[in-house]
């Protein structure tokens, strides 16, 4: 199933189905895929479900060199058709994706790169479908796969699952080199060819810390699979000791702050990152595995069931952000 599948199949479960008129199909919020462009017009057109309408891309954005993935004028041409003349209210559509607003790493700090979808004004990161899941056992909802429980003891400190690269600042180079000299960190710097990648289960799972470099920025595949299983995120900032706040869902899963740990730029650029690790107390890290675990349940995606997951956190952040924009526009 593809990344637009997915979310369409999601989208069409009965729960997501407005209460006032279940039979007739309505919808208070409707999901429209990305690929088909007559629905993504109209959903910019006056009138529709009665909050709004949303669409995820299906792919990472890396601003100027995709400059036709907007499909601008392509929904420019079908509007004449569909409502000419009809003005944009962009408050009335929301445009999801793993990396957006996307961000890039400068030699000042993260910088905005990709912003040029004019129907949209609402922006959000969602998380990446990763190995977590959820099922209903027996109508309970359980999830997957099962991660050791907060304060119990694993087998490694850190976990660095990513190749060595001197772009980015030379932070994946310097993550390397610490891994490889420390018992207490794992990592795997060679074999991801497609046949023999590293399983993340079995790497994050094993590892209290899970060390997250930029270079496709905080909402990498590696963090959603890390925090799946469990683990404490590890990301780092590029600049000074903090990362611009808009590079995680935090919209959709709660604060970040709750289940990540931030390396300010004077530990990692001097070799010091596993020693700042050491040194958390036990205390914060029972209390970061905690807010990791309330946190995957919301960050995890499913097809099946009831199990309130990231759809349902993202549908219901969205009817609160579209109800808030017509109320502003209303004056209630």
């Amino acid at each position: 199933m593809n990344h637009l599948d997915y979310f369409a199949r999601a989208y069409a479960q009965p729960r997501y189905r407005s209460a006032a008129a279940p039979s007739a199909g309505a919808y208070d919020l409707d999901y429209v895929p990305w690929n088909c462009l007559t629905e993504l017009a109209r959903a910019t057109c006056p009138g529709g479900p009665a909050l709004g309408s949303f669409s995820v891309l299906p792919f990472t954005v890396y601003g100027k060199k995709q400059p036709k993935v907007t499909h601008n004028s392509k929904i420019a041409a079908l509007r004449e058709t569909l409502c000419p003349g009809a003005k944009v209210d962009p408050g009335r559509f929301a445009l999801l994706g793993t990396e957006l607003p996307t961000r890039k790493v400068t030699s000042k700090g993260y910088a905005e790169i990709w912003d040029r979808f004019p129907y949209a004004s609402l922006k959000f990161t969602v998380p990446r479908p990763a190995v977590g899941h959820h099922a209903l056992v027996n109508g309970v909802c359980v999830t997957r796969p099962a991660a050791p429980r907060p304060g119990e003891s694993r087998r490694f400190l850190a976990a660095f699952m990513g190749l060595p690269r001197s772009a980015f600042g030379g932070l994946r180079d310097r993550l390397v080199r610490e891994c490889e000299g420390a018992a207490d960190c794992a990592t795997t710097t060679t074999g991801f060819a497609a046949h023999h990648k590293p399983d993340p289960v079995t790497t994050y799972g094993n590892a209290t810390f899970a060390l997250q470099p930029w270079g496709d920025t905080a909402t990498r595949k590696g963090f959603w699979d890390a925090l799946a299983v469990g683990a404490v995120n590890v990301v780092f900032a590029p600049r000074g000791d903090r990362v611009p706040y808009g590079m995680y869902a935090d919209e959709f899963v709660g604060r970040h702050e709750t289940f990540t740990i931030t390396i300010p730029e004077s530990v990692w650029s001097t070799g010091g990152t596993l020693a700042y690790l050491r040194n958390i107390p036990s205390s914060r890290i029972l209390e970061l595995q905690r807010g990791a675990l309330r946190a995957r349940a919301r960050a995890m995606y499913t097809t099946a069931g009831d199990c309130r997951d990231a759809n349902f956190a993202i549908a219901s952040v969205l009817a609160e952000r579209f109800r808030a924009h017509q109320a502003k526009k209303t004056g209630f």
